[in-house]
């Protein structure tokens, strides 16, 4: 469990804390429109969609400030007892920058209605602050692009070409743009309903202190709020409707969606009378669905196999090799004879379409006047055939699905603090509020066969083979007997497989291709010489051309996949992130500082598989310790004048766990051989194998971290210790491998003021990063070795030979010896990356201190658990 409790109450202990990303500010003055004279205490009022959200009074200069605003477009208004109100519409409020709006009243007879006046954008924008640019709901609603990520690419320094889909800030990776959604850090898709987009901010330099160490640039979106009224729309669109290949409409890469939202009030505070006065909840939602064919449509299309000619490959798959001396030699693929005849131009790209739907929620409460209390949440998911060009041609059906599931939440409470009214133009602290947020976020993304998902033995599987098989001879010319020395296939027989029927079309005319189905006489008791036939071992069937399981066909021209090969991908990653921030900030004169923190905790998952090859690693570890023949015990046989010495199947100790879970739910005898290839792939499960038979020394079929090694998620955090000496039941090691789980702590202080016009930002921000994982003290040696201080005087003289340590050696030099078991020498030390030969001298390659081929091993201390916590360390 995320180690967030204790750093959340002292949280909430402090008062100020961290700015939240994306919150404006509103500033002005108050005049009279004839004498231009400052009318303090004049009431100033924030409304949004109708709310009244924020609202203040003008000090004894007529300045005002109402902070934090929300991005959006707002309507002020102003009024002074005995002077004609003005509203003041259109003015838009920008993330992490100040808008100025100034107003004259006019003196007179108050009147009931205020005079209206359109805001009108300054031509300079006086709080220019970072590099960028914003892009407000009005010019969103007039663009073409639906994503925040197309709207982004419309500020100069932001680009999209050759990152595909990523946004390029000023050149740089993708990787280095941060997203931020309503103050959430985005972790995955960051996909929006265009409806509910309020504002999208682009950060390209002067990166302010309180948004962080992003290398790169910022893309902050800003999401709409609640309305007073409840208001809604739609929208359909199609660029034609798909139909098997192509599509019918404007055009043929059938582009759809549909979108909706809707806002309003669903609780109400009311007044003495009883009557609705203001919203209490207020409530936005948004959402849309998209389907598309073809999501990157080509100018002149793409080939693909004329569906007579799949039909005639998959009807017939192979021919005969025959050489030019009449020879038969196995079979070849049809596949390779292939022209340009045989192949047609599509306008579409096939099998790779992409389904999504997007959801936003947002619930605004209005605790009261000075406090606001928001939850959000934002749903993405999307289901998509991964195009892929090596199997466009011929093996398009075969792409693999990916989806993948991003939400997020949070939860938002701030708080202002109303001015005395009697607070002059001095120095006092003014427009104090603070806010917390707590988010968390979650991105689940998986790849897999379309047509397999996790059955994972159904990958590969072409068919059942019977396999006969009996002993082997050879003849003893001292004993005059015919001496056992092993076992040997006579016969393959081939059942075809529904799982991958194209596959097994392979097999099917492999095995009725040839004549020979005998393969010759038996060898032993009774028999005379055997003789190999195409038919006769899987090995002769593999050199064929045929396919065993766990086999795809080779590609064809060696670029394009066979038809119905299948992927060997299964992929799953999931990232989670926690994160708690807050803001507090207060004016005293015309500085405004702010104060922050912030804490994240991530936990990075995943769990990636290659399920073709494990019917090849089943029949590697299956019947592995009964290959031998034990001598210790025979029986000897005669047929007519010959005798024959015959020895049962030894039974040794290397057995896999993989067979000893598959003979304990076979219920077979531990000398039975097990035939891997006649058994239902129903009724394999990845769990029979260990954690060492799927890691399989170094060329291994699975990784992990955050999951077991058969796709689990876990939620324990185990040790490197753990990895090693961890085992189950049976005395098998298990390998637990824990996930990536990083903590990230920021605080800051800035100060915003203006002087004469002048806006200044400055800011000091501190960032902490902690990777929260174990790793070698010293990166050169795995365990505990010897220093030069730990072997000055009797140890050293237990190695053969002169062995004086030089005086210029430090006692925490490692000493590195000429063999890692049983040293006699020392060939030299090192200090850190610094090298040194036996006689001191530094050295530049420790290449030259191997002796005999063997490279210089640290000299470890004796009985040391290489996987001890002792040779690691936090960091």
């Amino acid at each position: 469990m995320m180690r967030f409790a204790t750093i959340l109450g002292a949280l909430l202990i402090s008062f100020n804390m961290v700015a939240q990303v994306g919150q404006g500010t509103l500033k002005g003055r108050v005049t009279d429109f004839d004498t231009k004279d400052a009318l303090p205490f004049a009431s100033v009022v924030l409304f949004l969609n109708g709310n009244q959200v924020a609202g203040t009074n003008t000090d004894f200069d007529g300045k005002y400030t109402i902070k934090p605003v929300q991005p959006g477009t707002y309507e002020v208004l102003i009024s002074f007892v005995g002077y004609q109100p003005k509203k003041v519409t259109g003015v838009k409020i920008t993330a992490n920058k100040i808008q100025f709006v100034n107003a004259e009243l006019g003196a007179g007879v108050m009147m009931e209605e205020a005079e209206v006046v359109e805001y009108s954008v300054p031509l300079i924008d006086k709080d220019g602050g970072a590099s960028g640019g914003t892009v407000s709901r009005e010019d969103i609603d007039k663009l073409p692009g639906r994503s925040a990520t197309s709207i982004a690419q419309t500020v100069a320094g932001a680009s999209t070409a050759g990152t595909d889909g990523g946004v390029s800030i000023r050149g740089a990776r993708t990787s280095s743009t941060w997203y931020y959604i309503d103050g959430i850090k985005v972790r995955g898709s960051s996909a929006l309903p265009k409806s509910a987009i309020e504002e999208v901010q682009v950060v390209t330099g002067g990166i302010p202190a309180n948004i962080g160490d992003a290398t790169g640039g910022v893309i902050n979106i800003s999401l709409r709020n609640s309305s007073r009224t409840w208001f809604g729309g739609g929208e359909v669109i199609t660029s034609g409707i798909p139909m098997g290949e192509t599509a019918y409409g404007l055009d043929r890469f059938g582009y759809n969606l549909a979108e909706a939202s809707a806002s309003g009030p669903i609780a109400w505070r009311k007044d003495v009378q009883g009557r609705k006065s203001e919203p209490l909840l207020g409530l936005f939602l948004s959402g849309n669905y998209t389907y598309e064919a073809d999501t990157r449509p080509t100018l002149d299309g793409v080939y693909r196999m004329k569906e007579s000619v799949r039909e005639s490959l998959l009807e017939n798959p192979l021919r005969q090799n025959i050489s030019s001396s009449g020879e038969v030699n196995g079979a070849l693929f049809n596949a390779d004879f292939l022209t340009a005849d045989d192949f047609i131009r599509v306008p579409t790209r096939l099998n790779a379409s992409r389904q999504s739907a997007n959801l936003v929620a947002k619930l605004d409460v209005a605790t009261n006047e000075t406090t606001q209390l928001t939850f959000g949440a934002t749903g993405a998911v999307q289901l998509n055939n991964e195009f892929d060009r090596g199997r466009s041609l011929m093996n398009w059906e075969n792409n693999n699905q990916t989806s993948r599931l991003d939400w997020r939440g949070y939860v938002k409470f701030s708080q202002r603090f109303v001015d005395q009214e009697d607070e002059g133009s001095g120095g006092g602290l003014k427009n104090v509020f603070y806010s917390i947020m707590a988010d968390y976020s979650q991105s689940y993304f998986k790849r897999q066969d379309i047509s397999h998902g996790d059955d994972f033995f159904k990958y590969g599987h072409v068919g059942t083979f019977n396999v006969f098989q009996q002993n082997s001879y050879n003849y003893n010319e001292e004993t005059g007997r015919y001496v056992h020395n092993g076992w040997q296939d006579t016969l393959v027989t081939f059942e075809e497989s529904s799982f991958n029927p194209n596959l097994a079309a392979i097999n099917e005319q492999f095995f009725s291709l040839f004549d020979n189905n005998s393969g010759g006489p038996s060898f032993g008791p009774g028999g005379g010489q055997f003789e190999p036939s195409p038919y006769s071992s899987l090995l002769e069937v593999q050199n064929g051309n045929a396919l065993l399981n766990g086999q795809n066909p080779s590609s064809t021209y060696g670029l394009w996949s066979y038809v119905g090969a299948q992927g060997n991908s299964y992929n799953i990653f999931n990232d989670q992130q926690f994160r708690v921030s807050a803001a507090g900030s207060g004016d005293i004169g015309d500085h405004a500082l702010q104060i922050g923190f912030e804490y994240e905790q991530r936990r990075d998952a995943f769990f990636n598989l290659s399920p073709v090859g494990l019917w090849t690693l089943a029949r590697l570890t299956a019947n592995s310790h009964i290959k031998e023949i034990d001598t210790s015990d025979s029986t000897v046989t005669n047929v007519g004048t010959d005798y024959y010495v015959t020895y049962d199947r030894l039974l040794g100790d290397n057995q896999f766990e993989f067979d000893a879970n598959l003979r304990d739910a076979l219920n077979a005898d531990d000398r039975e051989l097990i035939n891997i290839d006649a058994i239902d792939p129903e009724f394999f499960s990845l769990d029979m194998f260990g954690a060492d038979d799927l890691l399989n020394q170094g060329s291994n079929y699975v990784s992990y971290g955050g999951y077991d090694p058969y796709g689990n998620k876990t939620n324990n955090r185990p040790t490197i210790e753990d990895f090693f000496t961890e085992t189950n039941d049976a005395g098998y090691n298990t390998r637990p491998i824990g996930a990536y789980e990083p903590i990230y702590i920021a605080g800051y202080i800035m100060d915003k003021f203006t002087f004469d016009d002048i806006i200044f930002n400055v800011g000091l921000r501190v960032d902490r990063f902690d990777a929260n994982q174990p790793v070698l003290k010293d990166p050169y040696v795995v365990g505990q070795s010897y220093t030069a201080g730990d072997i000055r005087g009797e140890l050293v003289n237990q190695l053969s030979g002169n062995n004086v340590i030089p005086d210029n050696i430090g006692d925490d030099f490692t000493v590195y010896t000429d063999a890692l078991e049983d040293p006699s020498a020392i060939v030299g030390y090192r200090s850190g990356d610094t090298w040194y030969n036996a006689q001191g001298t530094e050295i530049s390659d420790p290449d030259i201190l191997a002796v005999n081929t063997a490279y210089p091993a640290p000299w470890l201390k004796p009985n040391d658990n290489a996987t001890g916590d002792d040779p690691y360390e936090l960091t």
